[in-house]
């Protein structure tokens, strides 16, 4: 395989092309070509555009692993995917925006299916599908605390058939929002809160997260101590398999 690149500034416009080239043993020869055109508004402001198309060989597990739960298809087509947005970034009220519409139009995407409740999972393309999501996320300094803010809306149009369940591919978040601070303590320590809540498509639950990551510097490096769901929220990212509740972890990093 092989990958060029191309990037030019053009007054505000701003340029940039790529194409990526690889051949698979399975899948044969795939081409990914990326356009992406972006243009200076003022000294605050811009905005941008871009074209890409993606591609995914099925992995060796995908194709021939099997056990109780999971069975392989050396059959699997290779995933292909063109993907649009259109976004903008500005400073309004000392805040730093930044936004985006993307769209993605898929074809053969390879997941785990199952009748509703019933092993195993079996590897299948699912055929086409499109995905549409809104994208946006703000930074401000509010005195001593750095905050920043997110949301994504993603819409996945639903191509199974009833009484079916994929495992990976309608496992993202519909509605997703984060919030970020960092704010300083007493003894130079540093505190780096973070929370997640997200809306998800049944079977599964929604779920809210906070973790929290203490960090203070040390002549010999860094030491942290990192508390993730600290309220033990119980919740999966993939059906079936529960993540951990809450939990703390002592680190330390060295300066060699």
């Amino acid at each position: 395989g092989g990958f060029a690149e191309y990037g030019t500034t053009r007054g505000a416009w701003q340029i940039n092309a790529g194409l990526r080239a690889d051949h698979h043993q399975e899948a044969g020869w795939e081409a990914a070509p990326t356009v992406s055109i972006g243009r200076r508004l003022n000294d605050r402001s811009r905005a941008y555009a871009t074209i890409a198309r993606a591609y995914r060989a099925p992995s060796f597990t995908e194709f021939y692993y099997t056990d109780p739960n999971n069975v392989g298809n050396p059959d699997l087509a290779a995933e292909r995917s063109w993907q649009y947005e259109i976004g903008a970034s500005t400073l309004v009220a000392q805040t730093q925006w930044q936004g985006a519409i993307f769209l993605r139009q898929e074809q053969d995407l390879v997941d785990y299916v199952r009748a509703t409740d019933t092993p195993p999972w079996v590897a299948q393309n699912l055929g086409e599908m499109q995905t549409l999501g809104v994208r946006v996320s703000g930074a401000r300094q509010f005195g001593p605390v750095d905050t920043q803010i997110g949301y994504t809306f993603v819409d996945k149009e639903q191509t199974l058939a009833s009484g079916l369940q994929s495992k990976y591919v309608f496992s993202h978040p519909r509605h997703q929002a984060n919030v970020r601070l960092r704010h300083a303590l007493p003894a130079q320590i540093t505190a780096d809160w973070s929370v997640q809540a997200r809306e998800r498509i049944a079977p599964l639950d929604d779920y809210a997260r906070v973790d929290l990551l203490v960090r203070r510097p040390v002549p010999w490096g860094e030491l942290r101590l990192r508390a993730t769901n600290l309220f033990d929220d119980h919740y999966e990212e993939i059906l079936g398999v529960p993540l951990p509740g809450r939990w703390f972890g002592v680190e330390a990093s060295l300066n060699l």
